[in-house]
């Protein structure tokens, strides 16, 4: 089974509101097509995105991936 979509949240800030969508290109293009530029449902803040990009260096740095 290949998903539409994946939602990533909660543990992605370290506690900080942060989350993500990963989807195929094919989806998002459809976006582009109709003039869609941007959404969501939620206002991120400055502080929980540097939080995030905290949190996904510490992923890269200690190579975490290889674990999971």
């Amino acid at each position: 089974v290949v998903p539409d979509f994946v939602t990533m949240g909660k543990s992605m800030g370290n506690g900080f509101p942060v989350s993500a969508l990963a989807t195929r290109r094919c989806i998002t293009q459809k976006f582009d097509n109709d003039g869609i530029e941007y959404f969501n449902t939620f206002g991120g803040n400055p502080v929980s995105c540097r939080a995030a990009i905290a949190v996904l260096d510490v992923i890269e740095s200690e190579n975490l991936m290889e674990n999971a």
